[in-house]
């Protein structure tokens, strides 16, 4: 008896589509970003050496000292934070131009960027947390009759660390997205806030203070982490969502 063939399921077919067609515009983007990956997990790593090296120089010349500190880890986490922060939204902006002009769609490469950057992101955190687990076994195996000043355990908590690296991601969508439509402008605005906050946070801190008064002040400290945690969160949700409103209307341009 001859077998008749059924006919190919609609919805079968056009998922299978759709399907090949997330996987080819992933490819795209890992070809794009891949060398930026490397990059960023070479600088950890030489950041993380580098540390080991002032770290070994300072107990040699004030052995003294009673407390100590994970300058590796801090070293490393530095250079995830700066580099995301400061090159990952150029290099969100010229992925986006060459994406469309390869005849990408701006949907398309929404939300594959930032799945692969927030994997990236995250992929880079878990590299520093070895780094700190590492550090932090040879601190107290060989300066355990010191006080370590700062355990970095802390930021490694899922909920935490997930919700850093989120808040990275919306940063340099949103900003990525701007430098799109303003240019080198937004470069500078970024750089000179970000000199503003590093030099003057006591200052700030001392302003909230003397302006909100001590009860209130104290307030705010007490405020769980987590519900400040879930405010950062919504208020990035919100950036997220406006960097796609600007990525749907821009066109591409070289950066």
């Amino acid at each position: 008896m001859k077998k008749v063939r059924s006919k190919p399921n609609t919805y079968e077919m056009i998922r299978t589509k759709m399907g090949d067609e997330a996987m080819k515009e992933l490819k795209k983007q890992l070809y794009l970003m891949k060398n930026d990956i490397w990059s960023t997990i070479f600088t950890e790593i030489i950041l993380f050496l580098v540390g080991q090296i002032i770290f070994s120089i300072g107990m040699y010349l004030s052995n003294d000292d009673e407390t100590v500190f994970e300058q590796g880890t801090c070293l490393a986490l530095a250079a995830v934070c700066f580099l995301q922060l400061f090159s990952g939204f150029y290099i969100t902006a010229r992925n986006f131009s060459t994406t469309v002009i390869m005849s990408g769609t701006r949907r398309e490469f929404i939300w594959t960027h930032a799945l692969l950057s927030y994997v990236q992101c995250i992929v880079t955190m878990l590299l520093v947390y070895l780094f700190h687990l590492l550090e932090l076994w040879k601190l107290r195996t060989f300066y355990a009759d010191k006080v370590l000043e700062f355990n970095f355990s802390v930021l490694f908590q899922w909920k935490y660390m997930l919700a850093i690296c989120f808040a990275i991601l919306v940063f340099r969508m949103f900003v990525g997205a701007l430098y799109l439509k303003f240019g080198q402008k937004v470069y500078w605005v970024i750089w000179g806030l970000w000199i503003v906050i590093a030099a003057g946070a006591d200052k700030l801190s001392d302003l909230v203070k003397d302006t909100l008064g001590e009860d209130k002040s104290d307030f705010l400290r007490q405020i769980s982490i987590d519900w400040l945690v879930c405010g950062g969160l919504l208020a990035a949700a919100i950036f997220f969502v406006a960097a796609c409103a600007i990525f749907r209307r821009q066109q591409a341009d070289f950066v």
